[in-house]
């Protein structure tokens, strides 16, 4: 067999290792630090990034005199610009979801769960905080028809300006959907059968229908719907265990559906994804307990990316498909990190992290900080060229030294 001159596999090699050194080597070349300090954890999950272009913003529970607030914080520079986005009752901003519009104004979907226990949504007109409607002058409530609704919001902008919101009704103890018509909000119930809705997490295919993955309490199960122009499709995902908790749902070019949750019975972080005509499920990570507070995000290539806690050493972790298997490396390990992370990528391929740093206040009772990570990885093609020229390495020198027959 002709073999590979050695001057030519040493320069692949050496080519390949420059790229490769051009890049981060691991995931684990994360960048964190803190943006806001003393927020709530205790009441429920509030920190939710989406990016602006390819600057983050954040909204998160924040802490206020008399109670809480709905809070944003938006990254300009070096620094955040933190502020107050909703503060009219005692408590609010449980279960945020952040969406930027067309416009790049912010829009938050979240619960207000001061005695009004109501879904709410804000959007930023670049002056002050409204609702949907032209000329409001306050945020809306999109839901209050129960005596306790919209928890585990999930927030989508249809054409990049209509909010739609995936939520869990409480009371009805169902998976409900929102969203605005141009005049009102337009409510209804997707799934009813057992306790459902919990862990909601939305996304729009091409021509903006929903499709929604969340949690089948009842069955402890993974459940997906879907929606079609004239009609809802429910489904289940997966019910190999129990699972289906901390979903997170994205969409590739195709419209496929692509999932991460929390296998309950394993402690394991579990993937999902439709082909069109089937799902296929997979364990991405088993070491521990790990898999709680997931967050996907699919790359331009369609490969997925995904921020989770790892509650056996109190860590935030991060996995992503590599084109052949996945790299899992540790983001940020001071202190108890990790829980209610949320990842997004930009156009340059950075991937950015928003999560709580959660200190024990006693009495089953959490306060602390929201924290930001930001990094990237290697190209997929890097570390395979890297195995390329090492390999061409070895087999010539095997072939000097007589060995490898």
């Amino acid at each position: 067999m002709h073999m590979m001159h050695p001057r030519l596999a040493i320069l692949i090699l050496v080519l390949a290792l420059g790229v490769a050194m051009s890049r981060p080597a691991s995931a684990s070349a994360f960048s964190t630090e803190t943006v806001a300090a003393a927020v709530d954890a205790s009441s429920g999950w509030g920190v939710s990034l989406a990016l602006n272009g390819n600057q983050p913003g954040i909204s998160f529970v924040q802490s206020k005199s008399g109670g809480w607030a709905l809070g944003y914080a938006a990254k300009s520079g070096a620094s955040w610009n933190v502020s107050t986005a909703d503060s009219t009752h005692g408590d609010m901003g449980e279960w945020s979801s952040l969406k930027y519009d067309s416009s790049g104004n912010p829009n938050i979907s979240y619960h207000d769960w001061s005695g009004y226990y109501d879904l709410r949504f804000a959007r930023n007109d670049g002056t002050s905080w409204v609702g949907a409607a032209a000329g409001s002058s306050a945020p809306d409530v999109a839901d209050g028809a129960s005596s306790w609704v919209g928890r585990y919001t999930s927030l989508q902008l249809k054409g990049g300006t209509t909010p739609c919101i995936s939520y869990w009704d409480v009371v009805g103890d169902n998976l409900k959907y929102a969203t605005w018509t141009g005049a009102a909000w337009s409510v209804s119930t997707i799934d009813s059968v057992g306790s459902v809705g919990k862990w909601t997490s939305l996304a729009l295919d091409a021509s903006g229908n929903p499709n929604i993955s969340y949690y089948d309490a009842t069955n402890a199960r993974l459940k997906y719907a879907s929606f079609n122009g004239v009609s809802w499709s429910v489904t289940t995902v997966d019910s190999s265990a129990s699972v289906g908790t901390y979903s997170s749902l994205a969409l590739d070019a195709s419209g496929n559906a692509h999932i991460t949750y929390y296998d309950a019975t394993n402690g394991d972080l579990k993937y999902a994804t439709f082909n069109g005509v089937s799902w296929t499920t997979s364990a991405v990570a088993t070491l521990g307990d790990v898999g709680k507070f997931t967050s996907l995000a699919l790359d331009a290539s369609g490969l997925p990316y995904v921020s989770y806690y790892d509650a056996s050493n109190a860590d935030l972790k991060f996995a992503w498909f590599n084109g052949s298997g996945w790299d899992i490396s540790t983001v940020d390990s001071t202190g108890t990190v990790g829980w209610d992370s949320s990842l997004a990528i930009d156009g340059n391929g950075q991937v950015h992290i928003a999560y709580f740093n959660a200190v024990s206040t006693g009495g089953g009772a959490w306060t602390g900080n929201v924290k930001y990570a930001s990094g990237s990885t290697p190209e997929p093609g890097t570390l395979a060229l890297v195995g390329v020229g090492l390999a061409l390495v070895r087999a010539r020198r095997r072939r000097r030294h007589g060995a490898g027959k």
